[in-house]
């Protein structure tokens, strides 16, 4: 019998119908399965709705069109376990995906964030787009996203939900506030994520993705300064 465990997934889509059935899959395939999956549709004019319905075992809830950010913040209103994990549409977890985190927690009961490693994989694409490394592609990457992470509900008690302001980069700026406070980060070694690149990743703006970054580190360097006054 597979093992639930007490953790509530937030999908957030927008038009994604071309990979959301893969993202299902990899989640409702896990060696531990979550005992709630919430599907958060940004106003998606597409099949993804339809796709998402397929699936009596997740909740979905259409909402309008405010940016991924906002979706979150609604999941996490949404969500009735202590434990969550996010998932972007286009990218897949590895089969044991949240057995690993699981077990890292019951191993550092302290912890409230659970972080495991991504796996980079190229999808329509003879090479990597010029805003990924070539290293990128060849080794295991270090965690620090949503997608990789397993997070207790405390955290955005303290530290607040995700700022709607951001386009592109309000889980950095969220990850940001939790190293700016010290937070204890749990690492887990194993894979977890395989994050998908391919040519309409939002990443694709990368002059507007960097804006937004420099505007995160900026008011992390704030932070951290008002905090050593």
């Amino acid at each position: 019998m597979i093992k639930e465990a007490d953790i509530s997934v937030i999908l957030p889509i927008y038009n994604g119908e071309k990979y959301l059935r893969d993202c299902i899959e990899s989640i409702i395939n896990q060696s531990t399965l979550p005992k709630e999956i919430l599907i958060i549709d940004d106003g998606s004019i597409d099949n993804s709705a339809a796709i998402a319905l397929q699936y009596p075992q997740l909740r979905y809830q259409k909402i309008l069109n405010k940016g991924v950010a906002n979706a979150r913040n609604i999941g996490l209103e949404m969500a009735s376990f202590d434990w969550i994990a996010f998932i972007d549409q286009d990218d897949l977890w590895t089969p044991n995906s949240l057995k690993s985190r699981m077990l890292a927690l019951e191993n550092s009961k302290q912890a409230k964030i659970v972080i495991g490693r991504q796996k980079w994989f190229l999808d329509g694409m003879d090479s990597p787009p010029s805003w990924v490394k070539k290293e990128q592609m060849q080794d295991s990457l270090d965690g620090y996203l949503l997608g990789c992470s397993l997070i207790h509900k405390d955290l955005f008690k303290l530290y607040g939900t995700f700022n709607a302001s951001f386009r592109f980069a309000s889980d950095f700026d969220w990850l940001f506030r939790l190293k700016d406070a010290d937070e204890y980060f749990h690492q887990v070694e194993d894979i977890v994520l395989e994050k998908r690149i391919h040519e309409m990743n939002e990443s694709r703006h990368a002059k507007a993705s960097l804006a937004e970054l420099t505007k995160a580190i900026y008011q992390s360097v704030l932070r951290k300064r008002t905090k050593n006054q």
